[in-house]
């Protein structure tokens, strides 16, 4: 198992300046990583240039970009439209940077005030991404659905919110598109969150399906998106049934809120190779 961390958060700065490019992957470089999740911006023309100039700059370096992720919309009214156009670049973008995986949200119920209906959202979502999957498969990324969690975001009346929250959506998904190359992307995070005590039964329930993971802690209660140790998932059982199941992916460290000073970040990416280190990973 591989070490991989998501460049995007490391490219933040805490004053909400950005670090460049070249200066963000020396860090996560320093600090053992030499595998990503990063995705170049795909909502500009040249999308397809910044994402050629990055692979030159991540071969120099000798260092790869394992997945990305696929950009989302869910809360602007105009996103499946948006979607349409960015999720097929972001393929694309994905291809050239070399990405065995790319993460997709396969999470929408888009009827408003209209109960929750797992065989609607089904059909709903599989319309909306087997574009974008078919793109993957041509250009030899493989697609990788997240499991979500609800957000109950909604009507209490309408009951559900997103689709993808369970084991048996995930399986029947993948189980639609009928094709080996789609796998799970294995989301520590929103499955504490999503199902508390029965967290490591959802893992052993997908576990032959994971290709790819976003690895963070939290209490169960928020998607806190902490670093391993932090909060209560059981790691060592996690990675100890990934490892029964022959997982063969990356341990991709996918950390979200909050922001270091400049002098301590080296501090927090020296921790999380050490957990990953400790979690079973090589450093190569």
């Amino acid at each position: 198992m591989k070490l991989s961390i998501n460049l995007g958060y490391v490219l933040n700065r805490r004053d909400g300046g950005k670090r460049s490019l070249e200066e963000g992957l020396k860090l996560c470089r320093d600090a053992g990583f030499r595998h990503l999740d990063y995705l170049t911006p795909v909502g500009v023309e040249d999308f397809e240039d910044q994402a050629h100039k990055a692979k030159e700059l991540l071969d120099s370096l000798g260092m790869t970009v394992y997945q990305t992720h696929c950009p989302f919309f869910r809360y602007q009214e105009n996103g499946p439209e948006i979607f349409a156009v960015q999720s097929l670049r972001a393929v694309k973008a994905s291809a050239i940077l070399g990405a065995k995986h790319m993460v997709v949200h396969a999470d929408e119920w888009p009827p408003k005030g209209e109960p929750y209906n797992i065989h609607k959202a089904l059909k709903y979502n599989y319309e909306l991404i087997a574009p974008v999957v078919d793109e993957c498969l041509k250009l030899g990324v493989n697609p990788a659905f997240e499991n979500l969690f609800d957000e109950n975001a909604r009507p209490k009346d309408t009951g559900r919110d997103r689709y993808c929250a369970t084991a048996e959506e995930l399986l029947t998904l993948i189980g639609k598109f009928n094709d080996s190359r789609l796998g799970i992307c294995l989301d520590t995070g929103h499955a504490h969150v999503g199902h508390k005590e029965h967290f490591l039964g959802f893992v052993n329930a997908i576990a032959d399906h994971v290709t790819c993971t976003h690895v963070h802690d939290n209490k169960n209660h928020e998607d806190s998106h902490l670093p391993a140790f932090l909060g209560t998932i059981p790691f060592e059982e996690t990675f100890a049934i990934l490892k029964k199941h022959n997982y063969q992916g990356t341990l991709s460290w996918e950390m979200v809120y909050g922001r270091l000073p400049d002098e301590l970040l080296p501090c927090l990416l020296a921790y999380l190779a050490k957990c990953g280190e400790y979690l079973g990973c090589d450093q190569l």
